[in-house]
């Protein structure tokens, strides 16, 4: 099965499950003897990592999405908040709106192409 870092982390170094892999395209440095899913399988450019964003409704202003952001890229500036995140696997990238729209795109895109090439009737 597959599971982010936050909940198999600890049962992999409490010894309860092993790892085979992680989905990123580079080893973790929180489980750097578990190899990537290329390394272990082979399967170029496989990833699949989760990440933690925030949106706002449509039409939201932009003065107030700025603000949003600012406070969010401020609070990822924070050593705390990287240790917590860096603690289960997780980099901080702060970035602007423009950055998780693309990402978002892309990201979109990416899983649109694998349920039509899988031929995973849409529900």
């Amino acid at each position: 099965f597959s599971a982010d870092f936050a909940v198999t982390v600890p049962q992999i170094k409490g010894g309860k499950i092993r790892g085979l892999a992680v989905t990123s395209t580079k080893r973790s440095p929180v489980v750097p003897d578990i190899p990537t899913v290329n390394e272990a399988l082979g399967l170029k450019d496989y990833e699949l990592i989760a990440y933690f964003a925030a949106f706002a409704p449509a039409g939201t202003p932009a003065d107030v999405i700025n603000k949003l952001n600012a406070a969010v890229n401020a609070a990822a500036q924070s050593k705390d908040i990287q240790e917590k995140f860096a603690a289960n696997g997780f980099a901080v990238e702060p970035g602007t709106p423009a950055d998780l729209a693309k990402r978002s795109v892309a990201e979109t895109a990416k899983w649109a192409k694998a349920i039509k090439d899988a031929n995973i009737e849409p529900q």
